[in-house]
């Protein structure tokens, strides 16, 4: 009897190592196109190379006794907090020793590689414990791991596509339902999976939270009266891991608390990143079959490519319209993974909507949350990876109730359907350049040096050139995710990323230098010329070394420096709307201020300090007024009143306006 034990064991074990086998093997022939991976990341866009950075980051800040929750390398005197900015703390410390072997680059790929496959195993253990049956539970993992959804994320967004742990966290709860795992071990490991997951993404952590409730929920709802007993016992000991995860967490927790104060309220505007219903039956360029037919289609949804993730194709549809209605009630597990496929669809679609270019402003159930505090920041969309989930579930369900040929071709065709694009898969070859070593970095700045570096942020590749320089230099600016509250109307940030360069750019260019006490500016290839050729016009002490420019900041004393900061919108144009309150600030020139109101606003006036001298001055409708400020001073201009426009600005932007302002 026991031998037997021991030969079912070692079989089921064969077939999980070789059911991991193809899921990683399908894996790297999508995303592995042939370039070094120690060279090249896999993904397009700044994201990938912000990861690469924060792999390296975590091992490099706790070997130099370095707080790892803030750093000043990026946003240099701001103490840039981490833990808003996808910090990945789980594969920095987990995969250290890879990457200080191996460097952050293949670490990087080695994780994006990993990621579908992992997924897709874990959906299949779930599936196999479900259903009892190998096959249907193959199938199942391939619809979740190869989803659109983790296709379309694996362009980029490492964090995301790392979704393992989510389905592993739902068969911990299955052992505790069977009594096949005792409570303590229960509670360990789900504090465990969540503490990891927490370190991986706080927003999958959130979102898989949102769909743990919705799920017992339905759970406790289609239950018998005598079997919710269980369903409660399992409620408390999840609450207890929560509490558990809290405690391990609490320093993490700590910044991400504290930095609730100096990131934007919303970090992107969900309406925006909201499954488009055309999207469950029109793939995009992601899928193979019908990916470049549709893009006519494709193109009109909002997102990008790697956000329109809702696609689950006809045969798929058709499939979960058949459990909705004739299968219903063929058993419970059905009912349940047909209420949770819907409810995660409808939260999918966000707050209103979307069809093509056409919204139906017509509120739906998240539109009850989206303005919530940490909420507003989550992307409906990216509930496409629970609708993933559940159609994996039903797919095998489907198999495993009557494994006929004709079954078996529907879930092969589905999965035909959705069958990933290779093409889709970029490359970003990292940058490395010859300037941005640390032998180099130390012979022209000498040790620690402050610089903006451009092509700025998400434009350019300024983390990468760090990240080769071994952190040799620190940077005004960066791109790990969000943009600091206190950097947002920065009218030289705005120059650096829309070219947008306003009046009187050399002192407030100045200004900036020394807020964030650079050392020079490194102007890089792929600068735009109208940025390039402002700078060069400042006359400040230039050179050139191969294909970079270095522009040496001049001590402050020397330097005309005018800046306008506070409630304030600056722009290339003359004059620019204010709003309660801004301080104007010289340095060694005096400067002249023109403040005017407009004939539709109702403002009467202003009141202006300087050092100890307070006035108030009147404005009539459509006059103007010319404010002197003298060298070396700081002057608060505050507005009586302040009107809200009719139209908001980007991402639910409400300013409050009041008077125009402009130099003379």
């Amino acid at each position: 009897m026991f031998a037997d034990d021991c030969c079912l064991v070692k079989a089921a074990t064969k077939r999980r190592i070789s059911a991991f086998a193809v899921y990683f093997a399908l894996s790297a022939l999508l995303l592995v196109k042939g370039f070094s991976l120690r060279h090249h990341l896999i993904g397009v866009g700044g994201d990938v190379e912000s990861f690469a950075w924060m792999l390296y980051w975590w091992p490099w800040a706790i070997g130099h006794g370095i707080n790892p929750f803030v750093t000043d390398l990026a946003w240099n005197g701001l103490g840039y907090n981490l833990t808003w900015a996808t910090a990945l703390p789980t594969f920095g410390l987990l995969l250290a020793p890879l990457t200080w072997l191996a460097g952050p680059v293949l670490t990087t790929n080695l994780v994006i590689v990993l990621a579908p496959a992992c997924a897709a195993f874990a959906a299949f253990l779930l599936l196999q414990s479900v259903t009892g049956r190998w096959v249907p539970a193959f199938l199942g993992g391939l619809v979740f791991g190869f989803s659109p959804y983790e296709m379309g994320q694996s362009l980029g967004h490492l964090n995301l596509t790392s979704v393992a742990l989510v389905p592993v966290c739902l068969l911990l709860c299955k052992a505790y339902l069977d009594q096949t795992i005792t409570r303590p071990r229960f509670i360990v490991a789900l504090s465990m999976t969540a503490l990891l997951q927490l370190g991986i993404s706080t927003e999958v952590l959130f979102t898989s939270a949102v769909m743990g409730v919705v799920t017992w929920c339905v759970f406790v709802a289609t239950a018998p009266g005598k079997a919710r007993h269980i369903y409660f016992l399992l409620a408390r000991d999840v609450v207890l891991a929560g509490i558990v995860t809290i405690i391990l967490a609490s320093p993490f927790l700590f910044y991400l608390v504290k930095g609730m104060k100096v990131v934007p309220g919303q970090l992107n505007d969900p309406d925006f990143y909201s499954a488009d219903i055309l999207n469950f039956l029109v793939p995009t360029p992601v899928t193979l079959p019908g990916g470049a037919l549709f893009s006519s289609i494709s193109d009109q949804f909002t997102g990008n490519i790697s956000e329109q993730d809702a696609y689950i194709g006809l045969p798929f549809f058709l499939l979960a319209v058949y459990f909705s209605t004739i299968a219903f009630r063929s058993s419970l597990l059905v009912k349940r993974c047909v209420l949770v496929f819907w409810i995660s669809v409808l939260f999918s679609l966000g707050g209103v909507l979307h069809a093509g270019k056409n919204v139906a402003h017509v509120p739906l159930p998240w539109h009850l949350v989206d303005h919530l505090p940490v909420v507003s920041s989550v992307l409906p969309v990216r509930f496409a990876m629970f609708t993933s989930l559940a159609l994996a579930a039903l797919c095998a369900v489907f198999l495993a109730q009557r494994p006929t040929v004709g079954r078996y071709g529907v879930v092969l065709c589905g999965l035909l359907f959705l069958f990933p694009a290779p093409a889709a898969q970029g490359w970003e070859a990292t940058m490395s350049s010859p300037f941005f070593t640390e032998d180099s970095i130390k012979r022209h700045f000498g040790n620690d040096p402050v610089l903006v570096v451009l092509p700025f942020g998400y434009l350019g590749h300024s983390m990468a050139w760090q990240l080769q320089s071994g952190y040799a230099f620190r940077q005004t600016g960066g791109y790990l995710g969000y943009t600091p509250t206190s950097e947002h109307n920065d009218a030289v940030l705005s120059a650096f990323l829309n070219n947008a360069i306003p009046p009187h750019f050399d002192e407030q260019l100045g200004f900036y230098c020394v807020d964030h006490h650079a050392t020079a500016i490194v102007i890089g290839p792929r600068t735009k010329d109208v940025l390039r050729q402002a700078i060069l016009e400042t006359h400040w002490p230039a050179e050139r070394d191969g294909d970079m420019i270095i522009v040496r900041v001049p001590p402050r004393e020397t330097l005309p420096l005018f800046r306008i900061s506070g409630d304030y919108w600056p722009s290339p144009a003359e004059v620019n709307w204010m709003g309660q309150q801004i301080v104007v600030e010289t340095g060694v020139a005096s400067a002249r201020l023109e403040i005017g109101r407009p004939y539709a606003v109702s403002s009467p006036g202003v009141s202006v300090s300087t050092g100890n001298i307070v006035r108030h001055i009147g404005f009539q409708p459509g006059e103007k007024t010319v404010i002197d400020l003298p060298a070396n001073s700081r002057t608060t201009i505050r507005a009586d009143k302040v009107f809200v426009p009719a139209k908001e600005g980007i991402n639910t932007d409400q300013r409050v306006l009041s008077l125009l302002i402009g130099r003379r």
